[in-house]
């Protein structure tokens, strides 16, 4: 594992990994560190050359990168995954915060707006979905929820195959429009991982409710696939408002305390 650099805390440290790995897995050539420094730089870090370069050493230690002569250094495949962990860390850190300065600002009508808009897309991509679903489209969910049920029982959210699992039963519905519509709301990446966030804290589970429309898809059962999707982003919405309620009542009790310090 890189070092923390000097007075840094570990959520600097995790962004800096993530973006020289990131800018090095854009490019199709090695990338010197003249290079990687610039880039750096245009992204918000400003380190020296021999900062970079150690980083770039022990990245390479660790198996990350790979020295191509004298043009610079690629990303190897075991980088590949690495870089995978970290997006899925900063994005979780930063789905944090952004869910902090929701609290505070009252955006809880935000999320509540974004996944009514998704049920009522969400029923109809299931009605087609039930429709066209063939042998081989119900053995590929089914591989998406061993893969989620694997990530949660690490202690991870399963964010990505939760995304795969509905971007797969639009791909069945095969109707371009909706499927566009569904992925506009995803494109909202970080109310994705602050709604998953939310209901891991309150004791949810996305894959319990996954198998139920998987089980409803394969029975061909519509009324009972409809409920099935209808309850699962309606219990994302109570599960939204039963934090909000206890994180408000948290950010009072904080106040308070704070209040009483100052006095």
């Amino acid at each position: 594992m890189v070092e923390l650099l000097p007075g840094r805390p570990r959520r600097y440290t995790d962004d800096l990994d993530y973006h020289i790995l990131k800018i090095l897995g854009e490019r199709e050539a090695p990338v010197g560190s003249g290079t990687l420094q610039i880039e750096l730089r245009r992204r918000g870090f400003r380190l020296s050359a021999p900062t970079v370069g150690r980083k770039l050493r022990e990245m390479e230690v660790d198996g990350h990168l790979v020295k191509v002569g004298v043009q610079g250094r690629a990303l190897t495949d075991t980088g590949r995954v690495h870089l995978a962990e970290l997006g899925r860390r900063v994005m979780l850190q930063t789905s944090s915060e952004t869910l902090h300065r929701l609290v505070e600002s009252g955006g809880k009508d935000e999320i509540l707006d974004l996944l009514e808009a998704r049920r009522i897309i969400e029923r109809e991509i299931i009605r087609l979905a039930v429709q066209r679903a063939g042998e081989r489209d119900l053995q590929r969910l089914a591989q998406i929820l061993r893969k989620q049920e694997q990530q949660v029982a690490r202690g991870e959210l399963g964010v990505a195959e939760d995304v795969e699992f509905h971007d797969a039963l639009a791909e069945i519905g095969a109707n371009k429009v909706l499927r566009s519509l569904l992925a506009v709301l995803r494109q909202q990446g970080q109310y994705t991982y602050v709604i998953t966030y939310i209901r891991a804290r309150v004791g949810g589970r996305l894959a319990v409710d996954h198998v139920e429309i998987l089980e409803a898809l394969r029975g061909r059962d519509l009324a009972r696939a409809q409920r099935a999707v209808d309850d699962h982003l309606r219990k994302l919405m109570r599960d939204v408002e039963r934090y909000w309620r206890q994180a408000v009542r948290s950010t009072g009790r904080e106040r308070r305390a704070a209040w009483q310090r100052k006095r």
